[in-house]
């Protein structure tokens, strides 16, 4: 105990004294200051830095090179070039310094910086000798207090308290949102234990840096008002370094530009966003019902009993009354129409009226049927069916239905094809199972638990990547450089600074009207198909 104090003193003091010659010498510069965190000022600064905004209404702008063109900075933030603790970095022959205090305090072949030398450098592209900077340098436009909170944070960047909110020298805090009262609370509890169980193994293994994860988990009450307000309550206690596995429609949650690079990994959900800038640090492990039922389109016209279906009328479209339906079905034209098949007939659900909208479909005899809705309006189109002679091929969407359609009886179809993201694995069941075994959880819905575990396994892949000095802009750079990064029962995740959507298509599970298997699970990825213009 005596030896390890002692050890701790030495590092101690040496770490204090370098800190107090660096005052000593930098001190009457401006440009080094102590404190333990940021001040407000500081953070406003370090949000300009970050993203070329500081979330007010007053646009900051740029001017690149000898161009005239007035662009948006948040485009063009310090840390894209500079790097997310200012080291600086070489991209083929153009050098991009560090702007650490201690580098813009060096004296080279230019004077060193103070606060006016590089408000000058920032506003009007001058060195601290008001020579041109390297024409790939932008000159920044932006009010007097906003440059004085920039350059305020400047002198904190990369130092021991420039760290993101969630991060101590022990402990990475993490949030997730789940639904633990309401209507879904059963499988908000399963997938909270799970959710646990998979951050204790983490824990178990060791740590991360010297820290340990930490996971606080909110309820949204089963509804997406309580969703939303339970993320922004995570992002507004200002101590969760990233969102983890919510359960939450998309909609629910429309972060402002101040919590736009709040890493938000596997967000539960099929609608993913389109990716915009405020959406640039969600990381989606789930494919789209769009790009599910695009895959679905590609496989069918593979089928030998597709070979007749390029005539009109061939292929009818029933639609739910969820905008998302809607959506997922101008895609499906779209996807048919790529591969030459027409599809003449579309019904939309509308309660009371289904049943003489669906008879004069049917009475077209189409050969195929592609039905998106859930599986109260799928009961409904079977029992009309049923009074019919016809028995249609039907394609669907699993995520839509439930796992409930494998067990429809006296199914009025003569084939069923159904598109889902999640494979029958029964090895990848054995291995979830084993692994949550220890911390007495069971393995109840495959799927969805091994997206936790999932969830888990990527940030701790993405922490080990940002090392010790640990950010948010870092540890989001490492998540976009994953490849082919495994998940269970879904394929192995791919990501990149240009797309977040991890996996893209399904797997395609094809029935009979016994309930049997009657091919091969395989994994689609849909051919591209121009996206549909609002």
């Amino acid at each position: 105990m005596r030896t390890q104090s002692f050890i701790n003193y030495r590092q101690w003091t040496k770490r204090s004294t370098a800190q107090i010659m660096l005052c000593l010498l930098l001190g009457y510069s401006g440009l080094v200051k102590s404190a333990d965190s940021l001040t407000p000022l500081e953070l406003q600064g370090r949000q300009i830095y970050q993203q070329g905004q500081d979330g007010s209404n007053v646009t900051i702008n740029v001017t690149l090179g000898l161009s005239n063109t007035s662009l948006s900075a948040t485009r063009f933030a310090c840390a894209n070039c500079h790097g997310a603790e200012g080291e600086g970095k070489v991209e083929g022959n153009l050098r991009i310094p560090p702007i650490t205090a201690s580098s813009l305090l060096a004296t080279t072949s230019r004077a060193a910086y103070d606060d006016h030398r590089l408000a000058q450098a920032i506003s009007t592209g001058k060195s601290a000798n008001s020579l041109p900077l390297d024409a790939a340098m932008p000159s920044y436009t932006m009010t007097k207090p906003q440059m004085t909170a920039l350059l305020a944070y400047l002198k904190r960047l990369g130092s021991a308290i420039d760290v993101d909110p969630g991060i101590n020298q022990d402990a990475i805090q993490l949030g997730s949102v789940l639904p633990l009262t309401g209507a879904l609370q059963a499988t908000g509890t399963l997938l909270k234990a799970t959710l646990d169980a998979c951050v204790a193994e983490v824990n178990a293994q060791g740590l991360i840096y010297g820290r340990h994860l930490s996971i606080v988990t909110a309820d949204s009450a089963s509804t997406g008002d309580g969703a939303a307000t339970a993320t922004q309550r995570l992002l507004a206690e200002n101590n969760t370094f990233a969102l983890l596995a919510r359960y939450a429609d998309d909609s629910e949650m429309n972060p402002s530009r101040a919590e736009s690079l709040v890493p938000d990994i596997a967000p539960i959900t099929f609608m993913p966003k389109a990716q915009t800038t405020a959406d640039a640090a969600r990381f989606y492990f789930l494919p789209s019902y769009v790009d599910q039922a695009r895959a679905l389109v590609d496989y069918g016209v593979r089928l030998p009993e597709f070979t007749q279906l390029k005539s009109k009328s061939a292929l009818a479209l029933i639609v739910g009354e969820q905008a998302v339906d809607k959506l997922t079905a101008e895609r499906v034209r779209q996807q048919a129409k790529m591969h030459g098949l027409i599809i003449e007939s579309a019904v939309y659900w509308q309660t009371g009226k289904i049943k003489p909208a669906v008879k004069a479909l049917l009475a077209k005899k189409p050969a195929a049927l592609f039905f998106l809705g859930n599986m109260q309006e799928l009961r409904a189109l079977n029992t009309l069916l049923l009074q019919t002679p016809q028995r249609p091929i039907l394609f669907s969407l699993m995520a839509m239905l439930g796992r409930e359609v494998l067990q429809l009886p006296n199914l009025a179809f003569s084939q069923v094809f159904l598109a889902t993201p999640f494979a029958d694995n029964a090895v990848a069941a054995q291995q979830l199972t084993a692994r949550l075994k220890p911390y007495a959880v069971a393995l109840q819905n495959p799927s969805l638990q091994s997206v936790m575990c999932a969830a888990v396994d990527v940030v701790v892949e993405g922490l080990k990547r940002s090392g010790r000095q640990l950010s948010r802009l870092k540890f989001l750079a490492a998540l976009e450089g994953l490849r082919n990064f495994p998940a269970s029962f879904l394929p192995p995740l791919n990501f990149s600074p240009n797309s977040k959507i991890g996996v893209q298509g399904a797997y395609i599970l094809g029935i009979n009207q016994q309930g049997e298997q009657i091919s091969q699970s395989v994994w689609i990825t849909p051919a591209n198909a121009e996206p549909t213009k609002p």
